[in-house]
């Protein structure tokens, strides 16, 4: 909660995130869940939550059936849903989704936050259009270190601000950070379609500038 607050002041969006256990009642993680975001003030500043769908920590679900297991997932979804009002978010990576059918079963229902590392924005069976993009494990920040995961959103502003659920927060412009993970002072601005520094496009999602 102490590092929500600090987001808060910060004016900064925050992702509440569930990791779906096997082997655990959807009930009971729901309950987890909600009472989180409870101790963490509620849902001001939150854009919809995201559901972990990818089985153990080893990405294993062998002590249950898959369909047991999508199906936990699909009553969690539709229960926050009826919480935030609006359609949630499924993390997953496309081994898991091909192998299990998640998006088959889950893709109409949620919004998708793909893992998938590279170059390219991926497409998932099941969903027609890829919300949120995990696109490295080898991310670096000041103080923290390496090893971090990077994402980005791949929308508008104006659709960034659809995903919000509590009210009070404003979409500030964005920081830009080099492949170092040093900040890049230029004065970067989000206009909905682009971000530029100095009014010039940034032309590679990995850090690079337009000179």
């Amino acid at each position: 909660s102490r590092n929500v607050d600090k987001l808060r002041e910060q004016d900064m969006l925050t992702m509440p995130y569930h990791f779906l256990w096997p082997g655990v009642n959807w009930e009971s993680q729901f309950d987890q869940f909600m009472h989180a975001v409870d101790i963490c003030g509620g849902w001001e500043g939150m854009i919809v939550p995201a559901l972990d769908v990818e089985g153990d920590a080893n990405c294993n679900i062998s002590n249950e059936a898959p369909q047991y297991y999508l199906n936990k997932a699909w009553h969690w979804l539709d229960a926050v849903e009826s919480e935030v009002g609006k359609r949630c978010v499924v993390y997953t990576f496309p081994y898991f989704n091909n192998k299990h059918g998640v998006g088959k079963l889950l893709g109409k229902k949620s919004l998708l936050w793909a893992a998938s590392y590279g170059d390219h924005a991926p497409s998932f069976a099941g969903w027609d259009h890829t919300t949120f993009w995990q696109n490295s494990d080898q991310g670096s920040w000041p103080g923290i270190g390496g090893g971090l995961d990077l994402d980005w959103f791949l929308g508008t502003r104006e659709e960034l601000k659809t995903l919000v659920v509590g009210a009070g927060t404003k979409i500030n412009n964005p920081l830009v950070v080099g492949p170092d993970g040093n900040v890049i002072d230029c004065k970067p601005q989000w206009d909905g379609e682009k971000i530029t520094c100095q009014w010039r496009p940034i032309i590679n999602l990995l850090g690079e500038m337009a000179m």
